[in-house]
Parts: structure tokens; sequence; C-alpha cells
């Protein structure tokens, strides 16, 4: 074979132990990327169900204790505790993977930079949760700045999910290409789940007893700005479905993220016609960042060269054999 004329069988051997090592690495790094994508992820729906079950102010404007108690006794607060704790966990695990990214892989290497990408959010994140619990924008509160400061928060939290998800997607790519047709929707997509995050604080802040009144608070002259961005969530979703459609009849590689998106957003519809119940709208929230990571898995793609994967492959086949 050509790579044995090039190696001799020590060269050849220092590079299936020094490979074998770099595989165990970054297999660790794998399985520990998806923990942390998954502990967020959870942290991140637990924080919506804070903010749709009213617990946001059990803690009043304390923080980051709550009511400078360690142990909160009233629901609210536990449940609003309870957030707070996994969130700074969050941070923990996240700066863990940071530094098992700094450690495994080489400089410049992508995971490297998203690995810092993701720390850095995680921190926004709590800055966040700080300014939501000391500015009280929590609960029923109706100040028009807290739309900005959920639209931060929105995006930011769908950012750091994209980056963690990227992280675990590439682990074992030293390069890769980006599938445009999928990339254009994935920059799309955080302006569609903004205005769904506005439109479910409507929904809680001025509830409706039919989908007709809800709609005619929308098209007041004084309705409040989160009314107003309300029905653009349901029109981006249509456009959005439309030119996935379209482009899905030329790329196959689109047509599983067509079908998805088709039934995220039939369950949108019915959790509108429905007067968005709780556990739809916690359900809704988790199909959307299903989906989001979906697209962002399918956007990136592996570039190899000829002699690393044919040497991969030597690799496998001599690990193999020693096993």
């Amino acid at each position: 074979m050509k790579w044995k004329r090039l190696f001799s069988d020590e060269q050849r051997d220092l590079m299936i132990t020094v490979s074998l090592q770099k595989y165990f690495n970054r297999r660790f790094f794998k399985f520990y990327s998806l923990f942390t994508i998954c502990w967020t992820l959870a942290t991140i729906f637990w924080g919506a169900w804070v903010r749709l079950s009213l617990s946001g102010d059990g803690c009043g404007a304390s923080w980051p204790l709550c009511h400078e108690q360690v142990f909160p006794k009233t629901p609210s607060a536990v449940i609003e505790w309870i957030h707070r704790g996994t969130s700074g966990l969050c941070v923990v695990f996240i700066f863990f993977l940071l530094i098992l990214a700094v450690r495994v892989y080489p400089k410049n290497h992508v995971v490297r930079k998203l690995g810092m990408a993701s720390f850095v959010l995680v921190l926004i994140e709590a800055l966040i949760g700080a300014v939501l619990v000391l500015g009280q924008f929590v609960g029923l509160n109706t100040d028009q700045t807290r739309v900005l400061v959920l639209v931060i928060h929105s995006v930011n939290s769908l950012l750091l999910a994209g980056a963690l998800s990227l992280c675990y997607k590439i682990s074992f790519w030293d390069r890769f290409k980006i599938k445009k047709p999928i990339f254009y929707f994935v920059l799309f997509f955080p302006l569609l789940a903004l205005t769904g995050h506005i439109a479910s604080l409507a929904g809680q802040l001025f509830p409706s007893l039919s989908l007709s009144q809800a709609l005619a608070l929308d098209f007041l002259p004084s309705a409040h700005i989160s009314l107003k961005i309300r029905p653009w969530h349901p029109l981006l979703a249509v456009l959005f479905l439309l030119a996935l459609s379209l482009a899905g009849f030329s790329k196959k590689s689109l047509a599983a993220l067509t079908l998805t998106s088709c039934f995220v957003a039939l369950f949108g519809l019915v959790t509108l016609i429905s007067l968005s119940p709780l556990w739809m709208k916690i359900g809704h929230l988790v199909l959307a960042y299903a989906l989001w990571i979906f697209f962002v898995f399918s956007c990136v793609q592996e570039k190899k060269n000829k002699f690393s994967s044919s040497f991969e492959d030597k690799r496998r086949e001599d690990s193999n054999k020693k096993i």
C-alpha cells in the first residue's frame, strides 16, 4: 500500500498510537459536550417554566440569594431557586468544556473557538438573568423594556445551544464546510424564534378568552408592543416554510428539515387555536429547539483529504486487529 512505502514500521506504530490517543480524547469530549447540551437545554426549558408559572418574582429583587435564604420555602421561590442553581452549574460545566477543548484540540481549531464562544454566551445568560430579577422584569410586569431584554435573552440562548451543538457535531473533524442553502435558514431562524418568545409573553401578559379576542387586541392602536409583534410570528413561520419547501424541491438534503419544520409549525398552530395552554407552550419550545439543533447539524459537513481518509481507515483496521 502507498502509505506503507512512505513510513517505516516504527513511524507507522507511533502514528497509530498518537491517532488512538487523539481518538479517545475526542471521544470523551464528544460525550461530555452531549451531556453539556442536555443540561443546558434542560436549564433553558426550566427557565421557560419559571416565566410561564409566574415564579420569576418568587425571590423578589434579591440576587443571587433568595430573600437572603439559602433554601427558600415558598413554591414559587423554590422553582426560581432551582433555575438559579442549574444555571450556576451550567456555567461550571461549560467552563470545564472550554478547558477540555483547549487541552484536546490544537491552537486555532474551531472547537476551541466554539468553546470560548459558549462560555462567553453562558456568562451573558447569567448577566441577563440578574437584569431580569433586579429590574423586576418578571411575573406580570408589562414594562416595554422587558420585551427588549427578552429578545436579547432568547437570541443568546439560541446561540448558546447552537455553539454547544456544533462542539458536539464537529468534535472529530479537523476541517468542515458550510452548506449555504441550509445556512441561510439558520441565519433566519433567530428572528423566527424571538418573535415566538414575544408572542408567548404577550399571551401571558394579556390572556384572551377566544382567538378572535386575541386578534382584536393585537391590532388596537394602543396595544402593548408585545401584542403588535405577536402576529409576525405565524407570518414569519409561513414564509419560512414556503421558502424551505421551495428550496426542498431542488435539494434532497432539505426534505427531512422541511417535514420536521412542518410538524413543529402544525404543533404551533394547534397551540394557537387552543389559546396556548402551558404544557403546549413548553412543548412548542422544546420542538423549536430540537428543530434549531437539527438545522445547525445539517448546515455543516466534514471536509476530508484522500491521505487522511486512508490513514484513518488503516488506523481503524490496526486497532481492530489489536483488540
